[in-house]
């Protein structure tokens, strides 16, 4: 994604305010839900450049139900539990990606901008 891609994350739904969140520079890491790494509760979010550098390694470290957003200057970054205890919505398209953790959050976002074309013939 180039830098002035649009980016959106919505909590719309009844889901709490972020567990944890570290704004730094390098981007943003806000952390939902009850993530657990090595049977500790992870309260302090990471930094962006660190989850980046390893997200592979840092998805698989942790357990529990969560989501993670991760944001910097060229890219996005969602991880979800295995389960998906957190439903995790995301839409992409030229503009930019919209995640949210309500369907219907979504569906009205992406009517609000016009993004949404039904299909006429059914």
């Amino acid at each position: 994604m180039s830098g002035n891609t649009a980016r959106t994350l919505l909590a719309l739904s009844p889901i709490p305010e972020p567990l944890s969140r570290n704004q730094s520079v390098s981007g943003t890491v806000e952390i939902y839900g009850s993530p657990f790494v090595d049977d500790r509760l992870l309260t302090r979010a990471p930094t962006a450049e660190s989850v980046l550098h390893a997200t592979s390694r840092f998805a698989r470290s942790l357990n529990g139900e969560f989501a993670v957003f991760v944001e910097t200057s060229d890219s996005v970054v969602l991880i979800n539990d295995r389960f998906a205890a957190l439903p995790l919505f995301y839409f992409t398209d030229d503009h930019g990606i919209t995640a949210s953790f309500s369907y219907t959050s979504i569906w009205k976002r992406l009517s609000d901008l016009g993004a949404l074309k039904p299909d006429r013939a059914a």
